[in-house]
């Protein structure tokens, strides 16, 4: 984990995720949201439909985390977005 500045406020996201055992299944998920006219509709349809984490019956949502909360290759991908 990185180390806390305490003179700066920590980072935040609002996270939803989608996890998939395989990445045709993933890659066929991401087609379908970027071609979606409603790209947030379809991200939490599709998460409720394939997703294997319990957030999937929420639409895929892990809801407010703080910097150096997750763990980090899950944080690198979060703050490179």
């Amino acid at each position: 984990m990185r180390r806390h500045d305490r003179r700066r406020k920590p980072r935040k996201a609002h996270v939803r995720h989608i996890l998939v055992a395989n990445k045709p299944d993933a890659k066929m998920i991401l087609d379908e949201i970027v071609h979606s006219k409603k790209p947030l509709r379809t991200f939490k349809k599709m998460a409720k439909k394939y997703s294997n984490c319990p957030s999937g019956s929420k639409g895929g949502d892990l809801g407010e985390f703080v910097e150096g909360q997750m763990v980090q290759t899950f944080e690198d991908a979060v703050w490179s977005s």
